[in-house]
């Protein structure tokens, strides 16, 4: 049964979840995040085919096993309310998202088949990026997660500013990174002083590639932005895992598969086409050891459902 609750501070809508009882620890977990692209401004949409991408997510989603879901440019109400329907008949019967009352809210959802026994909206991120940014209030959602009577994970989603591209330097823009990183920032300190669990698995759309950009073409090392973002993010002791690459044995010599790419035909028409492809969506995590992250998988890569691919991780629970 859903919980709706106002919440006077944010004057804001949320959907939480009640439940009966607990379950035994499941053997994996299967974390999925999408940037869904169904964008609408002033009652105008901006994201090509939506209503049948809309129809088609939930089911796309549900036949490759997910179990816990981040969602990010879900920016209309009425899709909100839509796509948690659908996933509730599908099996999904737990949510979390803001409904806007002005402007185009954050555009975050969590979806689950765990019960969320908690949720909270981080802060708007202090800086935008890019002046069409200051439309949209990008920050953080934080649930906790009720996997079984002996496991709970704290689970985020957040969507990071956007960067304009600058074809003649071959980069994005350096005060616009700036502030995507001050972002970075914000939301690892507020992860940090949030988290309630042993475990916590980060999936969302960073908006930036993890290696450096240089004249058009990426070098084989991590930015600096990434670094800030990962460094010490769980603990003095710990850094943030990127799920992805510790699962394929990748590093930043290694070939990378992006996430939003030229090859996706609604990139390739659209006003964005001239940046490079890149990897900007990711699942981090803290406090599970790297040979447990057994499976991360770059999807719906022919079966096209936004202008970003989606990811998968599978971790293993087994003892924990």
């Amino acid at each position: 049964m859903k919980i709706k609750t106002t919440l006077a501070i944010i004057l804001s809508f949320f959907t939480l979840a009640n439940f009966a009882h607990a379950t035994p620890t499941p053997n994996t977990l299967k974390v999925l995040t999408l940037n869904t692209w169904l964008l609408s401004v002033l009652g105008h949409p901006i994201g090509k085919d939506q209503e049948m991408r809309a129809e088609k997510i939930p089911q796309a989603i549900a036949d490759l096993g997910a179990d816990l879901i981040a969602m990010q440019e879900v920016w209309p109400n009425h899709y909100k309310e839509s796509l948690t329907e659908e996933f509730a008949r599908l099996g999904y019967p737990y949510s979390f998202f803001n409904k806007r009352k002005i402007g185009m809210g954050n555009g975050l959802m969590i979806i689950s088949k765990y019960p969320i026994i908690s949720a909270e909206l981080a802060p708007i991120f202090k800086s935008h990026t890019r002046l069409d940014e200051q439309l949209a209030g990008k920050r953080a959602l934080h649930v906790e997660v009720l996997i079984s009577d002996t496991l709970t994970i704290d689970f985020y989603t957040l969507h990071a500013g956007a960067l304009s591209y600058d074809e003649k330097l071959g980069n994005y823009n350096r005060l616009q990174k700036a502030r995507q990183r001050a972002q970075y920032i914000e939301f690892k300190n507020w992860m940090q002083s949030t988290r309630k669990h042993a475990i916590s698995i980060i999936a969302g759309d960073f908006n930036a590639d993890y290696r450096t950009l240089s004249g058009g073409h990426f070098l084989p090392d991590y930015s600096d932005d990434y670094l800030e973002l990962t460094d010490r993010a769980c603990s003095e002791q710990e850094d943030l895992s990127n799920s992805f690459l510790i699962a394929n044995h990748m590093d930043q010599f290694s070939t990378a598969i992006p996430t939003y790419s030229v090859e996706n035909a609604y990139v390739a028409g659209g006003l964005f086409a001239s940046a490079p492809s890149e990897t900007e969506d990711y699942v981090y995590s803290c406090g599970i050891s790297k040979d447990r992250m057994i499976e991360s998988k770059v999807i719906f890569k022919d079966n096209l459902l936004s202008d970003h691919y989606g990811l998968t991780t599978s971790f293993n629970l087994n003892n924990l």
